[in-house]
């Protein structure tokens, strides 16, 4: 089966993407638009196509049985990088307390509470502990359930007809347009709720990704190289002209439909993008995408604390908050509820968020 390059090129560019969203802040107080927001819908939509590309004409055994035994073999895959990471930032929220006698979490129950939600990878089903302890983690929470259901997914969509994957593919964008829209305008969701970060709803962008492979993938683009290189040019251009021109407007199912749209770009041969995205270290960042995402939060997180500390306050943990009410709309207003919780505390950050 070939391999695209280029895909794991791209799965670079989500990683910088969100590790720009948690480090912007130490250029300026505002971002070109939401570094964050965009490359976690990369990963999941990536995601969703490559195992499409992979899986979709095996037969996979689906079972709940057989789902489980499928999610546990991935889990051992990246659970003990996680755990590694969870125990970083248990030990660096104990020594803040042992320093200042205040471990500036909250009371002990809800610290206890959040690290069993850290530990079973469930916190991202419950808003509030989402970003506690190392806060990218509630990606692992969304991804384990996708892991679940590939099994389910494969024997679904296997052996429909093309047309049939077309318009499946059609109805998840029209589902995902209309959860965008009405999700925005929902303010009083529950508490423990929140579009952003619900794995049922990323699982949305999962099988839009699936879809997509099946429904795009067949449509033979053939032309000489520089016209191909020609349309990876303008998807790139484009697609980072609409997140900074439409930032204030557009939901995501609208960049969605562009991340497609560079996704299938990045499947061309013989473009532009086989030495932008499909050149050695490209490749090799896109290898080791996951493990970058997993630890590179609690290095900030730590190193900010002590640049506070030593140097002065920083302004990332304020940026990456704002970041999130803005991605998160449902979500807006909620922190103050619990601010004990938000990222910047679970970042490290010593900082009061206003």
């Amino acid at each position: 089966m070939e391999k695209f390059n280029n895909l794991q090129g791209l799965r670079t560019l989500g990683f910088i993407f969100i590790f720009l969203n948690h480090t912007w802040g130490m250029i300026s107080p505002t971002k070109p638009f939401g570094f964050g927001s965009r490359g976690v819908e990369i990963f999941f939509i990536l995601s969703g196509f490559l195992i499409a590309y992979h899986y979709s004409d095996k037969n996979l055994p689906s079972s709940w049985r057989d789902s489980l035994s499928f999610m546990l073999q991935r889990l051992k895959k990246f659970y003990i990088l996680h755990f590694i990471t969870f125990l970083v930032m248990l030990a660096f929220f104990l020594y803040k307390f042992y320093m200042n006698g205040n471990i500036r979490y909250g009371d002990w129950q809800t610290f206890t509470f959040d690290a069993i939600l850290n530990i079973t990878l469930l916190q991202s089903w419950y808003a509030p502990a989402a970003f506690s302890f190392n806060g990218v983690s509630w990606f692992l929470s969304d991804i384990l359930f996708l892991y679940f259901l590939i099994p389910k997914t494969v024997q679904f969509f296997k052996d429909r007809k093309y047309s049939e994957h077309v318009v499946l593919f059609v109805f998840l964008i029209a589902i995902k347009l209309v959860l965008d829209t009405w999700g925005n305008k929902m303010v009083h969701t529950p508490d423990f709720f929140t579009w952003y970060l619900n794995p049922t709803y990323r699982f949305l962008d999962f099988l839009i990704g699936y879809s997509s492979c099946l429904a795009l993938y067949k449509a033979d683009f053939k032309a000489s190289p520089k016209v191909v290189s020609a349309v990876q040019i303008a998807s790139i251009v484009i697609y980072l002209c609409a997140c900074y021109f439409f930032k204030r407007y557009w939901l995501s199912a609208h960049y969605i439909l562009l991340t497609l749209i560079l996704i299938y770009a990045c499947t061309l041969k013989n473009g532009i993008l086989d030495y932008l995205l499909g050149n050695p270290l490209a490749v090799h960042m896109g290898n080791i995408s996951f493990e970058l995402y997993l630890i590179h939060n609690v290095v900030i997180g730590i190193a900010g604390y002590h640049i506070s500390k030593h140097v002065g306050p920083v302004n990332i943990p304020q940026q990456v908050y704002r970041l999130s009410e803005k991605a998160v709309p449902p979500f807006r207003g909620k922190c103050t509820a619990y601010p004990p919780r938000c990222t910047a505390h679970s970042l490290g950050y010593d900082v009061k968020i206003i």
